[in-house]
């Protein structure tokens, strides 16, 4: 089949180029055994970085954000896998949105949505099930993952660290 695009030249985020600009970042998770979204935030708030979902928690964000907002920068799809939304509960990038989630439901991704200080959004990111395709070389904590933009119906294969998405408090507080 003859290629349209070259995918492997393609940089999701464009807009996104530059990883001091975030001053949010959401990760929205699901859980599937209790069924409920745990959506996770940091937001910078008065030159502060806070948690909003633990009463505004001073938050030891801006490295940890940086991280994070980093492996979206530049971040290219290595490939298209498909084009079609009906495949997308078997690549687990359904996009965890409460209004169109319904109970049993698999392959729903987790969600991390990257802002600027003034809320525009510079990344949406649907990051599905881990490619179990072995890679050749050391990819430094790295793993092929299926993931979507938010809201498109195509699906790429991508290089990512995952644990830069970390939804859990202690990661994200100042350990003083």
């Amino acid at each position: 089949p003859r290629r349209t695009e070259t995918a492997e030249q393609r940089v999701l985020f464009p807009e996104l180029s530059d990883a001091s600009k975030a001053a949010s970042l959401e990760i929205v998770k699901y859980d599937e055994e209790l069924a409920t979204l745990s959506p996770f935030k940091v937001v910078q708030s008065g030159g502060v970085w806070v948690l909003p979902s633990h009463q505004n928690y001073p938050a030891d964000a801006k490295e940890h954000l940086a991280a994070a907002a980093t492996e979206l920068v530049d971040v290219k799809a290595l490939d298209v896998v498909s084009t079609s939304p009906a495949d997308h509960e078997t690549f687990g990038v359904i996009e965890p949105d409460p209004d169109k989630i319904k109970p049993g439901m698999t392959g729903i991704g987790e969600l991390v949505e990257v802002r600027d200080a003034a809320g525009t959004k510079l990344a949406r990111l649907v990051i599905g099930k881990q490619d179990r395709r072995p890679t050749s070389a050391d990819t430094g904590g790295r793993s092929l993952r299926f993931v979507r933009k938010a809201g498109q119906d195509p699906v790429y294969r991508i290089e990512i660290d995952t644990s830069k998405f970390t939804t859990r408090f202690d990661d994200w507080i100042e350990k003083d």
